[in-house]
């Protein structure tokens, strides 16, 4: 629904939206349609390909336009890895973005929580509790890119459990491409 840049009150008028690169179709494409339009955009069936919708709002309040960028890249990574006897799972959406692993250990549960600081290195935040003891951590990591596609994640992490050991473990993860 447009909106209005002042006290954001709904602006009436048309939506008119086109596709403006890439992509299959949008439907009533270049058609104006009373606001609180809904437009159906419809993908390439090939995948990483790009497509843009321009939409345009138009009311006695003036004009407003914006763009939206689609795409049948990639969906993100499976991981799975180690530290210590901690196995690691979950989804990485991108890697240069948070993201956190579920881990599993005898006797417990935790997490890893990543930190990036640039696309290939960043933090790791370590969490945990397993029978009456709590597990907390942090450490580093690098991500490399292998042959065939996968990243391989790999760092250190100190951790202490408040019962009073302390202990380093080497963070290993693989990140496969999932099918898009």
């Amino acid at each position: 629904m447009p909106r209005s840049k002042k006290g954001g009150a709904p602006t009436s008028g048309t939506v008119t939206a086109k596709l403006s690169a890439g992509g299959a179709s949008v439907k009533a494409s270049g058609t104006p349609v009373k606001a609180d339009a809904t437009f159906t955009y419809t993908a390439p069936k090939e995948k990483n390909k790009t497509g843009n919708v321009n939409l345009e709002a138009r009311s006695k309040r003036g004009i407003g336009k914006a763009d939206i960028a689609f795409d049948t890249k990639q969906g993100g990574y499976q991981a799975t890895g180690t530290t210590g006897e901690a196995t690691l799972t979950g989804t990485v959406a991108d890697p240069a973005s948070p993201f956190t692993l579920a881990a599993v250990f005898p006797g417990g549960t935790g997490e890893l929580a990543f930190r990036p600081s640039d696309s290939r290195h960043g933090t790791i935040d370590v969490s945990g509790a397993g029978g009456i003891a709590t597990i907390k951590g942090n450490g580093t990591y690098s991500i490399a890119e292998n042959d065939d596609g996968t990243l391989s994640l790999t760092g250190q992490s100190s951790q202490c459990v408040d019962v009073g050991s302390c202990n380093t473990t080497a963070v290993k993860v693989l990140l496969k491409p999932k099918k898009a």
